[in-house]
């Protein structure tokens, strides 16, 4: 007798970067084959850590870094091997734990009193605990995220209904386990959290700026690194109206309403890669204004003419097929790769992302830490356009700066993208600079 696992709940293992480790909380999934189990097969033994007694508990715990459609389980003992016991939401606050803890498996475990346990306990995996009031030597995610996106003119947006946003506007892959939009990079999941929220423009530029900082990301108090987005979305409707009007004259032009209505956006994100999900937001903001900052990269920002073409002194590359991969977002829009596609395209056309076995998106390979970059200072650069020509098209540059190279300061990548007869081709270009005293 074959047996299927409920839709709804679902564990596995999950990659994380270069590493594998096992995932403690649960994804939404679709149903998959489970091997059948008979009665007389003899269950592999859970064997229990050492574990620690602290002489006293720790203070009151919250959840993190669960996404909006997952939960986390709270297991009989220190193992992933061990039976579950409990689940706890991904927005848990006020937790207590018992004060014991124990290292088993890669994982730093924590364990918690939890009423609906059949010991009234279980143990959780510390990666995903915060303390409520935490204060360690260097600052906790929470408070470096909310430093981040509290800025002028930003309104917070709450994170788990933006995750949930999100997940509305993803597709579910049958041959995975994980939930859609898992492995988005910090980059493209914010452009698809924008569209996700503010819906899509046809005429459109996007600048981001990328930063890290390094911040406690458990209660125990290991650091990780923590991704800082600023997006700035430019609806370049208007000005391609006025373009097609100088043209060929108001009478043979669409109404402006055609040509895209939305405001100029500001967002901000604060993002960090946990278990098997790459990009799981912290905390987000959205501004909107009516006099956008007008520098992109040293070109107005509301210029209806591409302005990628002219950013720097460009290598042509041959042109060939776009890779092949199967984004958990809408691939193609108006005919053309969307701006969150093109994005990835880039990304695995220069070895910056990989297309991993049993997953469809672009796994986005970690930016090298810059040493002695001040933390939060952004050293990647992204400008996405897209309807921009008279044929369907987007075009992507990205300028990662600031490396940790003796000879080559920056490099810049740039890659086009148009609908063709075969699928989508691209056109890439890639250009450097050397630090000052190596020119």
């Amino acid at each position: 007798m074959v047996k299927f696992l409920h839709p709804i709940l679902a564990c596995g293992l999950s990659r994380i970067r270069h590493m594998r480790a096992p995932l403690v909380g649960c994804v939404m999934v679709w149903p998959v084959c489970l091997s059948p189990v008979h009665a007389d097969q003899a269950q592999a033994p859970v064997i229990a850590p050492d574990v620690s007694m602290p002489a006293q508990a720790s203070q009151p715990l919250r959840v993190t870094g669960i996404a909006a459609n997952a939960v986390l389980y709270l297991r009989a003992l220190p193992s992933t091997d061990a039976p579950i016991v409990g689940i706890l939401q991904p927005d848990a606050v006020n937790i207590d734990a018992t004060g014991a803890d124990a290292h088993a498996g890669g994982i730093a475990w924590v364990e918690l009193y939890h009423a609906a346990a059949p010991d009234g306990r279980g143990w959780a995996d510390g990666a995903h605990l915060l303390a409520m009031q935490a204060a360690p030597a260097m600052s906790g995610a929470g408070d470096i995220a909310q430093e981040f996106t509290q800025a002028p003119g930003l309104v917070p947006i709450d994170p788990m209904e933006l995750e949930h946003e999100i997940a509305q506007i993803l597709h579910y892959a049958q041959d995975t386990v994980m939930a859609p939009g898992a492995g988005l990079s910090p980059l493209t999941k914010s452009i698809v959290a924008v569209q996700a929220h503010d819906g899509r423009l046809p005429s459109v530029r996007y600048h981001l700026s990328y930063a890290q900082a390094e911040a406690t990301v458990t209660a125990g108090g290991a650091t990780g690194q923590i991704s800082l987005i600023e997006l700035r979305r430019f609806n370049l409707g208007p000005a391609r109206h006025a373009q097609v009007v100088a043209e060929h004259g108001a009478e043979n032009t669409a109404p402006l309403d055609a040509f895209g209505e939305g405001p100029h956006l500001v967002w901000r994100f604060a993002m960090q890669g946990l278990r098997g999900v790459d990009a799981v937001i912290l905390s987000a903001a959205r501004g909107e204004t009516d006099t956008p900052e007008t520098e992109c990269l040293g070109f107005h920002c509301l210029m209806a003419d591409s302005i990628i073409a002219h950013i720097a002194d460009w290598q042509m590359g041959p042109a060939t097929q776009a890779p092949q991969f199967r984004p958990s977002y809408d691939e193609i829009w108006q005919g053309a790769p969307s701006s969150a596609a093109v994005l990835d395209m880039l990304a695995l056309h220069n070895g910056l992302a990989e297309v991993e076995a049993g997953r469809d998106d672009a796994r986005w390979r970690s930016f090298e830490w810059r040493e002695g970059a001040e933390a939060g200072n952004p050293f990647v650069d992204v400008i996405v356009e897209a309807g921009l020509w008279q044929a369907p098209g987007a075009e992507v540059m990205l300028r990662d700066t600031d490396l940790m190279d003796d000879e080559l300061q920056t490099i810049w990548y740039r890659l086009g993208a148009f609908s063709g007869p075969q699928g989508a081709e691209i056109q890439p270009f890639q250009a450097t600079e050397k630090w000052p005293d190596r020119r």
